[in-house]
């Protein structure tokens, strides 16, 4: 499936948020209309996501690969202006590189902290 510019574009947001700033700093400088998630209601919405069995296959294909899981304590949850929820939670790759697990619009992306 091809992902459109509006998700590649969003994507690569996340990915800054989750490995270099702090996610308000970001949206509110971005412009993009971003807006973090935070206390009881990103615990939530992260719990959620990891009970989800989409999420336990996708945690246990990419565990296959050799990926380890860095921590959800340092998951991102951000809202889009039309409601919409994004979240990355971090990973790092066999070869030590950094990447987020991505879940926006139903579906996983795993994307390189070097996009």
């Amino acid at each position: 499936m091809r992902m459109n510019r509006k998700v590649l574009a969003l994507l690569i947001v996340l990915i800054i948020m989750v490995f270099a700033l702090p996610v308000g700093a970001l949206a509110e400088e971005c412009g993009c209309g971003l807006v973090e998630v935070q206390g009881a209601e990103k615990h939530k919405i992260v719990s959620d996501l990891l009970k989800n069995d989409a999420f336990k296959a996708e945690k246990k294909a990419i565990t296959e690969q050799g990926f380890k899981w860095t921590g959800v304590s340092k998951a991102e949850v951000v809202r889009t202006p039309d409601g919409d929820i994004f979240v990355a939670i971090p990973v790092t790759s066999p070869t030590g590189e950094n990447y987020g697990l991505v879940y926006v619009y139903g579906q996983f992306h795993l994307v390189p902290e070097s996009i």
